[in-house]
């Protein structure tokens, strides 16, 4: 058609007929669809932009109040990882729920659960019978990046839930790890021994879990034997403990002597000449040597003594007050 001054021109089609149209200043352009259809929408400044989907459409979205502008990829919370170890004798066969939601359909006794993945935070986990009954109960935390595992144990007052932490040394090729925990409530302080009586760990008591140590791979016989509480020879305990303690530090920083509760004794004495009236000390004891400990400050004229339990409910500590001269 004449476009007015004589140049034949193709007339554009009407906005919504498809192709360009008249931009209102007589250059063509190709509309924008509407926000929702697909394609490029004006983003109010004249730029033609992608729509972002909503969050959960998938893909990229805008992160909310950083004011950046910048998508980001949304992600799910640090996970944690657990798993369920029935070790309560005489009970029947369980099944465990986390937040309501069956997670494990049979956990027979002494057995052990895979690892499951759950968001970090507070869960509540319900240990049942196989028949829906309720047996127990509890909140308990996952710390996000956490591996543990969860026992189901039997305790003075019923059933009851101890979480172990499972992480452990760093695999290096060469050595595989070794702890032990003690969950059987009608036991005594336990020994752990190998078969050539070499003494792994010594003391261990009900809810304990030990240290990690290395050991080499293989097949090992080991016993299990209640604490006997005659003084054993210091060097036993010395020579099972790690090669990067016992052939680097020296000998008399690891020797307590038949008891090994000499440097307690030697402390208590030297200090209570320093230490004003009224003055404290503080001994970090060894598993089983806290009534040792405060016997040995007794009798070096301390008194108000205390002791402090750590979060595993071992006493761990026994500190007093050197006692006012009348």
């Amino acid at each position: 058609m004449d476009s007015g001054s004589g140049v034949p021109v193709i007339p554009l089609p009407n906005p919504g007929e498809g192709g360009p149209v008249d931009s209102g200043g007589g250059v063509p352009v190709i509309p924008l669809p509407n926000p929702g259809e697909g394609g490029p929408v004006d983003s109010g400044g004249g730029v033609p932009v992608i729509p972002l989907p909503n969050p959960g459409e998938g893909g990229p979205v805008y992160p909310g109040g950083q004011g950046s502008g910048i998508p980001s990829i949304p992600v799910w919370p640090a996970a944690a990882q657990a798993r369920f170890l029935n070790a309560a004798y005489g009970y029947p066969s369980f099944q465990i729920l986390i937040d309501g939601v069956r997670a494990v359909r049979f956990l027979g006794s002494g057995s052990l659960s895979p690892y499951r993945r759950l968001r970090a935070g507070y869960h509540t986990v319900s240990v049942a019978g196989l028949d829906g009954y309720i047996y127990l109960q509890k909140s308990i935390p996952f710390d996000a990046g956490s591996v543990s595992t969860l026992a189901v144990i039997l305790r003075a007052g019923g059933l009851d839930l101890l979480q172990i932490s499972d992480r452990c040394c760093p695999p290096t090729g060469r050595y595989s790890n070794l702890r032990v925990s003690n969950l059987a409530y009608y036991s005594n302080p336990l020994d752990v021994l190998l078969a050539d009586g070499r003494v792994i760990y010594t003391d261990v008591r009900f809810k304990e879990t030990t240290s990690y140590k290395r050991i080499r791979p293989g097949t090992y016989e080991f016993f299990f034997a209640e604490t006997n509480l005659a003084p054993i020879p210091s060097h036993a305990d010395i020579e099972t403990l790690d090669t990067s303690v016992k052939d680097y530090e020296p000998h008399l920083a690891l020797d307590g002597g038949e008891d090994g509760l000499d440097f307690y004794r030697s402390i208590s004495e030297k200090w209570k000449e320093a230490l004003a009236p009224g003055g404290r000390l503080y001994f970090e004891v060894g598993i089983g040597q806290a009534d040792n400990v405060l016997r040995i400050m007794r009798t070096q004229g301390f008194g108000d003594i205390q002791v402090v339990k750590d979060h595993h409910d071992i006493p761990r500590v026994v500190f007093g007050t050197l006692c006012t001269e009348l």
